[in-house]
């Protein structure tokens, strides 16, 4: 199972913010202390993560939500106030969300 296997660093969690399954029955666990989404198989192994900490491709400062739409997985920054969409075997895109105050979305993060 996800998260129980305290000897292994990739089953430790800290700061898990909406958790989400893709189509296929991964399971998604946006960890906003490292600005990073953990992929598990829908038996709870670890099989990789996409993005970072960070404000270039792929990065988060803020990691405040993710889902899966589809294949493809969205995740919102709420300090950069951008959402990024991971389509596999494509670069990350970073979409701007135009509009909104950084200060009015960190309120609501």
């Amino acid at each position: 199972m996800v998260g129980e296997r305290p000897d292994d660093p990739d089953h430790e969690l800290y700061r898990v913010v909406t958790p989400f399954l893709l189509p296929d029955g991964r399971i998604g666990v946006p960890l906003s202390n490292e600005g990073r989404i953990r992929i598990f198989d829908g038996e709870g192994e670890y099989v990789g993560s996409l993005g970072s900490a960070g404000q270039g491709p792929g990065g988060f400062a803020g990691l405040a939500a993710a889902w899966a739409r589809g294949d493809t997985i969205e995740a919102f920054d709420r300090r950069l106030v951008r959402v990024t969409r991971f389509v596999a075997g494509q670069a990350p895109e970073a979409i701007p969300l135009e509009g909104v105050d950084r200060r009015q979305s960190e309120a609501h993060g």
